[in-house]
């Protein structure tokens, strides 16, 4: 999908580890690179973090953080616009045609997410191969699947429909069709909203993401393989 591989280019090509880099890193006389590299890769994406140790293997800094952050959150915001309807795909629209106090109304919700996650890295296996294993147990979030279960019933929702139950959306001016798809993408990010708290979350899982030498540089080429469940979906049904 669009979104998987923007984030993926964006995430893996600022923070891979280079041969100098890994070199600078080599000389702090720390070992587990492999486990702060893939927490690096979950605390950037997720919360917008890096500790120094992370920033010194991939050779980055904080700005390189806050960017990639920023454009996960506007990248999950415009994947939410797509799959609840506010945007409609097979008319053309693209995320640029929405009002900008929705999205960042969207981008917001989208920094209310990903820090929910929940996830740890404990331990890695090097393999013969000198790959290694990197193994991060998480607990997958829930919250779309629920809101996806109470979309039906959602009173605002109803009451919506009900309001443009005549409306011909096509013939609305430019105006007029803004103002319909903010107040329609305001109850989506209300309903959403309402389902974040302690009880979105299912079973704890484990998952093993490999981070292996590419052509002289290391790279986590199966985060995603992981992360889909947990963070990238944040929770959408299959």
């Amino acid at each position: 999908m669009k979104k998987l591989v923007c984030i993926v280019l964006c995430l893996l090509s600022l923070f891979s580890i280079s041969a100098c880099s890994f070199l600078n890193y080599a000389l702090l006389d720390k070992s587990d690179f492999e486990i702060i590299y893939v927490k690096g890769l979950l605390d950037t994406h997720c919360h917008g973090e890096g500790d120094s140790n992370f920033l010194t293997l991939t050779d980055s800094d904080i700005e390189d953080i806050r960017d990639a952050y920023a454009y996960t959150l506007e990248t999950e915001a415009e994947f939410m616009a797509y799959y609840w309807g506010i945007l409609n795909d097979s008319a053309g629209e693209v995320y640029e045609d929405l009002s900008e106090k929705l999205k960042a109304e969207l981008v917001e919700l989208a920094g209310k997410l990903y820090p929910l996650t929940k996830y740890e890295v404990t331990t890695s296996v090097k393999n013969d191969d000198g790959s290694y294993d990197v193994y991060v147990s998480y607990e997958p979030l829930n919250i779309m699947v629920q809101a996806e279960e109470k979309y039906a019933e959602y009173e605002p929702l109803q009451d919506f429909y009900e309001k443009y139950l005549d409306a011909d959306v096509n013939s609305m001016s430019d105006e007029e069709y803004t103002a319909y798809t903010d107040e329609y993408g305001m109850i989506v990010i209300d309903l959403i909203e309402s389902l974040l708290s302690e009880d979105c979350y299912n079973n704890p899982k484990v998952g093993v993401i490999k981070v292996r030498d590419i052509d002289g540089v290391y790279e986590a080429e199966d985060f995603w393989d992981v992360a889909n469940e947990f963070i990238y979906y944040i929770g959408y049904s299959d």
